[in-house]
């Protein structure tokens, strides 16, 4: 998947942006380009996904919170926290 997104981007090396970006796509699904254009679900979104890290980081022997989104995914997630 980095592969491919490399190549679409006219790279001929796979960077960090693209691997990245390849482990979302294949975890969480597509990012979604509908339901990022009303203000009030992303604001919504960014306090749930919020609440989700912060409580990440109090629990003791918690995996530590390695990403934050509020980009609505294909899955049906509003956003995710990793």
């Amino acid at each position: 998947e980095a592969a491919i997104v490399a190549a679409r981007r006219d790279k001929t090396e796979i960077g960090y942006e693209e691997i990245d970006y390849a482990i979302d796509r294949i975890t969480v699904g597509m990012v979604k380009q509908t339901g990022t254009s009303f203000p009030q679900r992303q604001r919504l979104v960014a306090y749930h996904e919020a609440g989700h890290a912060i409580m990440g980081a109090l629990t003791p022997d918690y995996d530590q919170v390695a990403k934050v989104t509020i980009l609505p995914r294909s899955n049906g997630a509003g956003g995710f926290t990793l």
